[in-house]
This record gives C-alpha cells, sequence and structure tokens, in this order.
C-alpha cells in the first residue's frame, strides 16, 4: 500500500504528503490534552473548573489547583471594585485558556506581587 501512495499524485500533489498533513492534523485535534479554563460566562467557568479539579490525579496538587483558583477569583474581585465589566476583564485574563498548573502559577505570581506592596 506504501508503494501504491508513493506512486500516485493528483494535480501534482503526491498523496502520501496530502495523507500525512491529514493524520498529522488529525492526531493534533484528536490530542486532547490539559483541560483548559474557559470564563466565557458562569456556567462555562463552572463547568472548566469541575473538569481541570477531576484531571488532577493527586488529592494534594488538586487542592492546590482548588486554592490558586479561589486566590485568583478573590484577586480578580478586589481589583474589579464591584465593576461587573472589569471582573469579566480580569477573568479572562488571569484564566481563561490556562491549565490547572498555569492557574497555580499566575495564583503565585498574585501572591508574590501582593506580598511586595
Amino acid at each position: 500500500m506504501v508503494c501504491l501512495i508513493n506512486n500516485i499524485t493528483k494535480n501534482g500533489v503526491k498523496v502520501k504528503k496530502l495523507l500525512m498533513v491529514l493524520v498529522a492534523a488529525a492526531f493534533i485535534a484528536g490530542c486532547g490534552g490539559e483541560p483548559t479554563f474557559d470564563a466565557t460566562n458562569q456556567k462555562t467557568m463552572k463547568v472548566s473548573s469541575d473538569k481541570m479539579a477531576e484531571s488532577v490525579p493527586d488529592a494534594k496538587k488538586r487542592e492546590e489547583f482548588t486554592m490558586a483558583l479561589a486566590s485568583v477569583f478573590l484577586s480578580s474581585h478586589m481589583k474589579a471594585k464591584g465593576d461587573k465589566k472589569k471582573l469579566e476583564e480580569e477573568l479572562k485574563k488571569n484564566l481563561h485558556g490556562k491549565t490547572a498548573d498555569e492557574i497555580v502559577a499566575r495564583a503565585k505570581e498574585i501572591a508574590a506581587k501582593m506580598n511586595k506592596k
């Protein structure tokens, strides 16, 4: 079959190269990777944070993630000072698209900045 694929061409493009690209794209799309936080709205925040917590197998790390998430939420609320639009911006800046490890790291960054003040 490989020999057949190597010899077939269509419009000057080898099918083998096309198949390799398609297989690579399917592999990348199929790799779920770590779940990330979705700060689109309250529902997606709840669902994504639950999925993220469930994906952390170690209980100690799961607790660290949960505490970090709470810390970032609190910090974002304090910075927003009651302004709903600013709160959404802060949450997206600090959490959206981040993995559990990235959220823990972000919480540590925020804590370090607060300790400097």
